[in-house]
């Protein structure tokens, strides 16, 4: 039992390994989502749905990681939401690059209508 009661005071490595990775995992799916949106908005919707359907059993398994780590719930749950608003941080990335890329080029932007070649 000492052990367990030193694992709370110092969570292992790993937690902080998981974290970093559940951040940039989110941050690519808050790009996703954005350039869905950009795309169109039904698009957008229905990227984000299952983006969302996706997350929420990662998140759970996420702090499940974080509790096996040493860490008590509300820590766990904090860091787990922190990580999480990093999604944010990508879809603004993706709304502030969109203005500066050119788009034209994609078969499916807006500006340039699939037509069929034969």
């Amino acid at each position: 039992m000492v052990f367990i009661t030193l694992l709370s005071e110092h969570p292992h490595s790993f937690a902080y390994i998981n974290l970093i990775g559940d951040g940039v995992h989110n941050m690519i799916d808050g790009i996703i989502i954005g350039g869905a949106y950009l795309t169109s908005t039904s698009l957008g919707v229905a990227t984000t749905i299952a983006v969302c359907h996706r997350e929420i059993p990662q998140e759970l398994g996420d702090f499940g990681v974080l509790i096996y780590a040493g860490m008590t719930r509300r820590r766990a749950l904090l860091l787990n939401l922190v990580s999480a608003l990093t999604a944010i941080l990508g879809l603004v990335i993706a709304l502030t690059l969109s203005a500066y890329v050119e788009t034209s080029w994609l078969c499916c932007s807006p500006s340039r209508p699939v037509t069929s070649s034969t």
